[in-house]
């Protein structure tokens, strides 16, 4: 579950799995689709893991 602003409706809600439409990995991180509560499709991408997360040696 996450919340997300639509740019149809203009409105922040929560998402729920039940919502998800697609997911999909790009060269910049990880594309996320979702059915809005008003109807419409919408989408976002990720921050790829390494710009969010900077890898630690052991």
């Amino acid at each position: 579950m996450f919340t997300r602003r639509c740019t149809t409706c203009e409105r922040r809600q929560l998402v729920f799995p039940s919502q998800l439409a697609g997911i999909s990995t790009t060269a910049h991180g990880v594309e996320v689709s979702y059915r809005c509560w008003c109807g419409d499709v919408q989408s976002f991408e990720t921050a790829h893991v390494d710009q969010v997360m900077p890898r630690v040696a052991a």
